[in-house]
């Protein structure tokens, strides 16, 4: 029996998510510079990100010349951020002391004991503004913050930079708690 559009639409839950509703919450260590307001601005100057994906490799086995595939190790991908820049560069300035702590410039040495923050969270919004789905990142730090173009011919254009977070791994939440579901691997660098 063929579908029709009504069919469809009855499906389709609350119109479908929107990838413009959703919010991040930074979280970054104790001892890094402006903290308290790189994590209060997040919420608003994280422009794009990514709901986070993952990989169950697979392991061949070979068993009388055939290939017999069994489940292998889950990997997970960085997690990436697209943040905008305003003329305080509080968000850039944290993840650039929080970088420096892993590894200063000069010396190759770390300073911060410990360099992950507990988590960070990015959170799926409905058109009403509430959370429907939620995930938190487990032990992140930042592990690639790319550089700021400039150029006097870009007019009209605020400044935004990406971040690339690793973390140990991810857990899923629904309406705001936890549903259960925690996904647990290194990831590849």
């Amino acid at each position: 029996m063929p579908l029709n559009v009504s069919e469809f639409q009855q499906q389709l839950q609350g119109q479908g998510a929107r990838a413009s509703l959703f919010e991040v919450q930074l979280a970054f260590p104790g001892t890094v510079a402006g903290r308290g307001n790189a994590e209060l601005k997040s919420r608003f100057m994280v422009r794009a990100t990514t709901l986070p994906g993952s990989t169950v490799s697979i392991m061949p086995v070979f068993y009388q010349g055939r290939e017999v595939k069994l489940a292998g190790d889950r990997t997970l991908d960085t997690w990436s951020t697209t943040i905008i820049n305003d003329e305080d560069f509080a968000i850039r300035t944290s993840i650039e002391d929080w970088m420096q702590q892993i590894n200063a410039h000069e010396g190759n040495t770390r300073t911060l004991g410990q360099y992950k923050t507990p988590e960070m969270t990015v959170s799926q919004l409905n058109k009403q503004g509430q959370i429907i789905r939620s995930y938190t990142f487990v032990n992140v730090w930042p592990t690639d913050l790319a550089p700021v173009d400039l150029d006097w011919g870009n007019q009209n254009v605020i400044e935004e930079f990406t971040c690339a977070w690793a973390y140990d791994y991810w857990t899923v939440g629904a309406n705001g708690a936890q549903a259960g579901l925690t996904v647990n691997a290194s990831i590849n660098l």
